[in-house]
């Protein structure tokens, strides 16, 4: 029940951090473009911090046992990770073969922000946005949900949906929870796998970073 209650406290301090941090630029009718890059960096590293600071005996003990076991647990999230990635592109070129939509609107998003400020985005994407997210997604849902079956399906729908709620514009935008929630799955049945939190990070981090680095070659 702790811990249930933990989580959720955890969940709704992270939704009014996110509304908080731009009430200010709001209520000065800035737009959300005009906001500074080194604000938002320094807003999400002081709540990556607090993070630490809420579940630091946790934190504690994945870093001892990744000393211990970080490579058999790579080993573990690179697998999962090449098994999430694999139905991630085959869903993509699935729904891609009768939507209207050449890429995902959050790619659109992420692709023009990499144009407006390269450098904010891939500290955020690499370095930021993993912490949080899977803390979010993985840790939190796992203290509140017993069946880890249950566990697994549900955070990677919700990861899922998170990637696509914010810029949705058709009905054909949902179809890409598909692919993004099974890179979702893959992250959180790492975590079942080696109890470890820092291996599903480690392994966004790494998929993010090569997301980028395709974008920066390709594109």
């Amino acid at each position: 029940m702790k811990n249930i209650l933990k989580s959720v406290l955890v969940i709704i301090y992270f939704y009014l951090y996110k509304i908080s941090i731009y009430i200010p630029f709001a209520l000065l009718d800035f737009n959300y473009e005009d906001i500074p890059v080194f604000y938002n960096i320094i807003t999400q590293i002081v709540f990556v911090i607090s993070l630490a600071i809420i579940y630091k005996k946790d934190l504690k003990i994945y870093l001892e046992d990744f000393k211990k076991n970080g490579i058999s647990h790579m080993k573990v999230g690179f697998n999962y990770w090449l098994v999430g990635l694999s139905v991630m592109i085959v869903s993509n070129i699935i729904i891609g073969l009768f939507s209207p939509l050449s890429l995902p609107e959050n790619e659109q998003a992420v692709r023009h922000a990499l144009d407006q400020n390269a450098i904010y985005m891939a500290i955020s994407a690499v370095l930021i946005a993993p912490v949080i997210e899977e803390t979010l997604f993985k840790k939190t849902l796992f203290d509140m949900i017993n069946n880890k079956k249950f566990f697994v399906i549900i955070s990677g729908i919700i990861f899922g949906a998170f990637h696509i709620i914010g810029s949705a514009e058709s009905l054909y935008s949902w179809l890409y929870i598909i692919p993004y929630a099974s890179l979702g799955i893959a992250f959180s049945y790492t975590f079942v796998k080696t109890n470890n939190i820092l291996t599903p990070i480690i392994m966004h981090s790494f998929h993010n970073l090569i997301t980028i680095l395709q974008i920066f070659l390709l594109f």
